[in-house]
């Protein structure tokens, strides 16, 4: 099924803290001739990603939505992170007004 749709799996290995080695996974898909890579995560994988300055680019989407005090949902605690190894930003234009749009680049 995977290979029909050209779909294919990258084994890596585990860094001694058990987590995935980011940079490896990186390099891997750039050998394979990919130039842009879309990452979606949680607040420790984006974390993580930051403070090993493994973005080119980053692209911060804010809503002026208020999320309900009892839903699960976890802040995004890389703030800090991003503004110290990502000095330079931009604000963008977002298609919908309320909603911020910044571009950071080291």
């Amino acid at each position: 099924m995977f290979k029909k749709k050209k779909i294919g799996l990258i084994k890596v290995k585990l860094k001694n803290s058990e987590q995935l080695d980011l940079r490896q996974i990186m390099k891997k898909l750039y050998s394979l001739g990919f130039r842009n890579t879309l990452v979606e995560g949680g607040d420790l994988l984006t974390t993580n990603l930051l403070k090993n300055k493994i973005f080119n680019e980053f692209y911060l989407y804010e809503s002026q939505k208020k999320l309900p005090t009892n839903s699960d949902f976890v802040k995004f605690n890389g703030l800090n992170i991003l503004s110290k190894k990502y000095p330079f930003r931009q604000n963008l234009n977002s298609s919908n007004g309320k909603d911020t749009i910044t571009l950071y680049n080291k």
